[in-house]
């Protein structure tokens, strides 16, 4: 059959800044890795402390656009994440 290519998993666009925003998608992440499942967090590199700029986020403010996806898929496949 076809290859099996690996499963990641990315959290949602850090889009507000609620207090407990970073800790919930932390355990999200904590829970997903231990149960085998790869997840890349974007976050860090493109937000910082902060929140995801506008500019990658299309008019409801909360989901990401098609720049946001394709940074996203770049910075994987800079890290040869993706085959």
């Amino acid at each position: 059959g076809p290859p099996l290519f690996p499963v990641f998993i990315t959290p949602p666009p850090r889009a507000l800044a609620p207090p407990n925003y970073p800790a919930v998608t932390a355990m999200l992440c904590d829970r997903l890795t231990a149960a085998g499942i790869r997840v890349f967090d974007p976050a860090p590199e493109l937000c910082g402390d902060g929140v995801l700029e506008a500019r990658y986020l299309i008019d409801d403010g909360l989901h990401g656009n098609a720049r946001y996806g394709e940074t996203v898929i770049g910075m994987m496949l800079d890290r040869n994440l993706l085959p």
